[in-house]
C-alpha cells in the first residue's frame, strides 16, 4: 500500500535505450550505462514507481525479480509512445482508494438504486 507521502518520493523513469546502453543493478540500485561503460544514470530501486521503456529492449530475469521485490512497474511502449505491455504491480498503488470505496456499510445507496430500477420497470 502506498501512502501519499511515499508516492511523492517515488519517481517515474523514462528509458529510451540508445545503441550500446545497458541497464544493470548494483546494490539495489538501477544503473544505466552508456556504450563507453560510463554511468549515465543511477537511482535506488526503493525510489522507483514505474519505468517507461520506449522502443526495443532486452531484459533479463534479474529485472523481473527486482520488479517483484521493490514493487515497481515496467511499461513497454513503441517509438510512437503506444503502450503495448505492462509488467509489475499494477494497481497496488491504489489500494487506499479501493479501501475507501468499499468500506461503506450503509444500505441507503443500494435502496435508492433498487427504487429507481423499480420505477423504471413500472414505466415500461
Amino acid at each position: 500500500m502506498l501512502s501519499s507521502a511515499e508516492f511523492v518520493k517515488k519517481q517515474i523513469l523514462v528509458y529510451e535505450p540508445f545503441r550500446g546502453d545497458k541497464m544493470t543493478f548494483r546494490n539495489d540500485n538501477l544503473v544505466i550505462w552508456n556504450s563507453n561503460h560510463e554511468i549515465k544514470y543511477q537511482i535506488s530501486c526503493y525510489r522507483i514507481f514505474m519505468i517507461l521503456v520506449i522502443g526495443d529492449v532486452t531484459f533479463t530475469t534479474g529485472i523481473l525479480r527486482r520488479v517483484q521485490k521493490f514493487g515497481f512497474t515496467l511499461c513497454f511502449m513503441t517509438m510512437g509512445l503506444k503502450v503495448y505491455s505492462m509488467i509489475g504491480t499494477g494497481l497496488q498503488g491504489n489500494t487506499l482508494l479501493h479501501e475507501k470505496q468499499y468500506e461503506y456499510h450503509e444500505l441507503e445507496i443500494g435502496k435508492h438504486i433498487i427504487k429507481i430500477k423499480s420505477e423504471i420497470r413500472e414505466k415500461h
